[in-house]
This record gives C-alpha cells, sequence and structure tokens, in this order.
C-alpha cells in the first residue's frame, strides 16, 4: 500500500488517533491502561471500523513514527502506543526566538489576561509557534482566534525550559504568565 505521508488522509488520522489516545477512547472502541497504553493492533482495528478510507497497518505504524510533533510513542516491544506527555519528552531544551506566537480564543484571550496561559491538564503543555505564519496556519481548529506574542527571554531567565518540536513549533515545562504576554 502507498505511503499516506503528506497527504490529507494522513492530517485526518493523526487528529482522530490524538482525539482518541487523548481525550475519547471510546471513540475507537479502545481500553487504555493506566499508564494511557493501547495495542497497536486494537488501534488500527478501531480505526478500521471507524474510517471508511482504506488504510493498512503500515499506513498506522507510518504515522506514529513520523508524526513531527512527537505525539505518540511505541513501546520498546513495539507493540503499545500512547501520547507523549512532559515526562515522555526526550528533547533537550534550546533556545527559542525572543517572540513566540500563540494562536487562542477570543474569550480565552480575556482569561490569559488575567492568569496567563495554563495548560488544560497536567498531559497538555502549551505550543507556540517561533514564526506568525506558522500560527496562522495552525490555529488548531479555532474558528475564531488571535494571535497572541510570548515574549521568552523573561522566561528564559525565570528558569522555563523551551523545547523545539520541529521547525517552527516550540513547547514549554511551565505555563505562560501574563507578564509575559504582549498585548
Amino acid at each position: 500500500m502507498k505511503s499516506i505521508l503528506h497527504s490529507h488522509l494522513y492530517l485526518e488520522l493523526h487528529k482522530l488517533i490524538s482525539q482518541a489516545l487523548r481525550y475519547k477512547p471510546e471513540l475507537l472502541g479502545l481500553q487504555l491502561n493506566r499508564e494511557g497504553w493501547v495495542p497497536i493492533v486494537a488501534l488500527v482495528s478501531g480505526i478500521l471500523d471507524f474510517t471508511p478510507h482504506k488504510v493498512s497497518l503500515d499506513n498506522i505504524i507510518e504515522l506514529l513514527d513520523s508524526s513531527p510533533d512527537k505525539r505518540f510513542i511505541k513501546s520498546s516491544c513495539g507493540t503499545l502506543v500512547k501520547c507523549a506527555d512532559y515526562g515522555d519528552i526526550q528533547l533537550p531544551p534550546s533556545t527559542p526566538p525572543p517572540i513566540l506566537y500563540y494562536p487562542i480564543t477570543y474569550s480565552s484571550a480575556l482569561l490569559a489576561r488575567e492568569e496567563g496561559i495554563l495548560p488544560k491538564s497536567h498531559s497538555d503543555y502549551v505550543v507556540s509557534y517561533g514564526d506568525k505564519s506558522g500560527a496562522v496556519k495552525s490555529p488548531h481548529g479555532l474558528t475564531k482566534y488571535i494571535i497572541l506574542k510570548i515574549v521568552t527571554p523573561p522566561m528564559l531567565t525565570r528558569g522555563v525550559s523551551f523545547y523545539n518540536i520541529n521547525d517552527v513549533t516550540w513547547q514549554i515545562d511551565a505555563p505562560v504568565q501574563p507578564r509575559d504576554i504582549k498585548w
């Protein structure tokens, strides 16, 4: 079967798998263990039952192995998969650009003015973009949003670690405080 990389199907499946492994395992009929692992064969079976697209085990393995945001982790034996959490990330800290851009809904922006940008749970992390075009192209499915500017030098001074996920996507290990947002 041909590769699905760089296709609309790849993006569709990536979103489906992320949603099932992070928030709604019942979407694909999955039973995650306490640590969030699920057998890859169960994931593939769930996808085949859910989607009308013709995909193979090889397509799913390719997707899990090539995720640019390193969202999925396979077990050492290669038979289990889960979504990455903070503790799973094996990237070295690196120095970000002085400004990162973050797409956010208007209502959340009002909250961010008071409280900063907080993770929704312990497994969420703030993702920002190293250039404005990345934030404009990838607004996390938001329909009405603004782009906040996150000023990084004061955060680095406070000891916040930044991780470069790919060329433009950055992850941090702490919430963004209101004083770090340029309005």
